[in-house]
């Protein structure tokens, strides 16, 4: 890439990839945003953020790419929701969240974004977890809490969706200062009777991971050990 970025997003859009804000090898805080093709094996600038950014979450719905929350370069906690427009190269600004998250997670499940974790600052500046759920309606432009929360907070996830269901990976506590194992699972395959529960528990505690499904035929992993997790929530893992 052109700039060295930790705590950035990358996104996939038709054929590029998107590396948007993070912090240089100096932690500065970076308003940029550049895009990748794979064809010419290069990367480009393209448009920038009006302000720098960090810790922020994203991910890629409705063939556009959504910017939530995050941190300035002035440690202002954000909550903002930003969706750039790549026919336009243009970020148009969005109903913002219902409140300030860093090192938090979001997916996108029937044209709904969800936030989920990371953390928020009390009155006296103090970091405090998120277990609060909000959903944003890409439709009509607005955001609800919802009725299930997480059952312990977690920052610097990973999150992958498969089959109407958001796995939030790993992890770290600002509890304990320690890097988590566990799995929650956020299945929303039934408007109504929305659930959050654990899931299998990593075998290594580790925190700014990335996670995704990947389908993988049984003759090239054979030693797959089947989840032990309830029958009914296994689903087609």
């Amino acid at each position: 890439m052109k700039n060295c970025r930790e705590h950035f997003v990358l996104g996939a859009m038709d054929e590029y990839l998107y590396a948007v804000g993070g912090r240089n090898e100096l932690r500065q805080v970076l308003p940029t945003v550049e895009r990748y093709c794979p064809k010419k094996n290069k990367w480009t600038f393209v448009q920038s953020f009006d302000r720098s950014l960090s810790c922020h979450a994203g991910y890629v719905a409705d063939g556009l790419l959504w910017i939530s929350g995050g941190v300035t370069n002035t440690a202002q906690y954000q909550n903002r929701l930003m969706v750039y427009e790549p026919n336009q190269n243009k970020w148009i600004s969005r109903s913002p969240m219902l409140q300030r998250r860093v090192y938090h997670s979001m997916a996108a499940v029937h044209r709904k974004l969800y936030v989920l974790g990371g953390n928020d600052l009390d009155y006296n500046n103090d970091r405090i977890l998120v277990r609060h759920i909000d959903s944003y309606n890409i439709d009509t432009d607005q955001w609800t809490r919802c009725n299930f929360n997480l059952l312990t907070g977690q920052n610097e996830s990973g999150i992958a969706v498969h089959n109407e269901r958001i796995y939030l990976v790993g992890g770290y506590s600002i509890w304990t200062n320690e890097p988590l194992a566990c799995i929650q699972v956020l299945d929303v395959s039934r408007e109504g009777k929305e659930e959050v529960f654990y899931g299998p528990t990593l075998p290594f505690a580790s925190n700014g991971i990335a996670a995704c499904f990947l389908p993988a035929p049984y003759f090239t992993c054979p030693n797959l050990q089947t989840l032990q997790v309830p029958h009914h929530r296994i689903g087609t893992i």
